[in-house]
């Protein structure tokens, strides 16, 4: 039974890779200047090295995927800002129209190689995963608890080759743990997960892991979580290398 659910689980991180893709206008999926950035000055303070110029900074906005009567399939709810660094990525997130008290996770799914994605040079898919030649992984970034008006602000700094936090680790997966190898031209997707209701000494298990909280993962786009151990993938962005 629990297999069963993984694979529901990796189903779903794989299709709502596939389907955000087709929201974007390549407006969307654009090169950002350094004053867009609102994260550059704690960025410095963290001591991290400037951004390799030239591939520096991104914007993609967080466009929501399940389609649902008072939160429609493909409606933007928020903004991601990402820089290449000379050690790895760093990103600002900031979401909206999430549900109060929900507990979320954020994953960056990496293409290490993506002109070996099927559609290169279009953003890569899902089914690009099981292609080994893509160098893909999923790895866990970020997590917290949304605010009672239902938004999040999350930032987090993914080193280079750093793949402890990778999906692999917890479920099966058509990808072996690889982490983020190509600073450069490395595709970056930062996808939203919803691990339902704060469960009272289980938080810190929701907002760490992929399968933190979770009994029942929802086939892809089918609904948001509602109830208690109600886990899904909702929201997604799509960063792609200049």
């Amino acid at each position: 039974m629990k297999t069963s659910i993984h694979l529901l689980m990796l189903v779903g991180l794989l299709g709502l890779i596939t389907s955000c893709q087709k929201e974007y206008g390549q407006e969307q999926i654009a090169p950002a200047g350094e004053a867009h950035f609102s994260a550059v000055q704690e960025f410095e303070e963290m001591g991290l090295r400037y951004p390799r110029f030239g591939k520096g900074f991104t914007k993609a906005p967080l466009i929501n995927q399940v389609d649902d009567p008072s939160l429609p399939k493909g409606q933007q709810v928020g903004n991601t800002f990402l820089v290449r660094t000379r050690q790895g990525i760093f990103y600002s997130l900031a979401a909206t129209d999430l549900t109060p008290g929900h507990v979320i996770t954020v994953w960056a799914v990496v293409f290490n190689q993506p002109q070996n994605c099927a559609f290169y040079p279009e953003a890569c898919l899902g089914s690009d995963l099981s292609n080994p030649e893509v160098l893909g992984d999923a790895i866990y970034t970020s997590g917290g608890v949304v605010k009672p008006n239902g938004t999040i602000r999350l930032r987090a700094f993914l080193r280079e080759g750093d793949a402890s936090g990778s999906m692999a680790h917890e479920v099966s997966t058509a990808f072996p743990p690889t982490g983020l190898l190509d600073l450069d031209d490395g595709e970056v997707h930062l996808v939203i997960r919803d691990h339902g209701p704060a469960i009272p000494g289980k938080v810190y298990e929701q907002r760490s892991s992929f399968t933190g909280g979770c009994e029942v993962s929802f086939p892809p786009f089918s609904a948001f979580p509602r109830n208690e151990g109600e886990c899904a993938n909702i929201f997604a962005a799509i960063h792609v290398a200049e």
